[in-house]
């Protein structure tokens, strides 16, 4: 049998959110000049931290998903996990959480591995049913 080609896709919260991330830079820029405002020179430790903090979401991330493994670049340094290291996936409405445990489990946020769509969410989920990757249903809050 023929390894599928790898599925590759590049996610640019920033340019693909359109009016919402504008709303979010504002937001987080008025977060930063209110810490000025409130702790005036140490203001800076805002100006830099916050935005660094948040940079997942606003900046690219590039996902490569092959037949061995998944790769996720950002800030030009590269990850790879191998497929065998995750059991589930969870599909959400802006990407999938991929899971390393067999149930959900309050580790997945630390253990994981969220890869955000870009107008791509079925082939990615069809990717990872192909991958051997078991659908996961969270449930709802009671």
């Amino acid at each position: 049998m023929n390894a599928p080609e790898a599925l590759r896709w590049t996610a640019w919260p920033l340019r693909d959110d359109g009016p919402a991330a504008v709303a979010k830079v504002l937001f987080v820029a008025a977060v930063v000049a209110l810490f000025f405002a409130v702790f005036g020179d140490l203001g800076w430790l805002a100006a830099v931290l916050l935005p660094l903090s948040l940079a997942k979401w606003v900046l690219p991330t590039s996902y490569e998903l092959g037949a061995d493994d998944v790769a996720v670049r950002f800030l030009g340094l590269t990850s790879r996990a191998p497929w065998s290291r995750f059991r589930r996936f969870y599909p959400h409405r802006i990407g999938v959480h991929l899971s390393p445990f067999e149930h959900p489990s309050p580790l997945d946020p630390f253990r994981g591995l969220f890869l955000r769509y870009r107008g791509n969410g079925d082939a990615v989920v069809a990717r990872l049913e192909q991958a051997g990757l078991k659908r996961g249903e969270r449930k709802a809050a009671s």
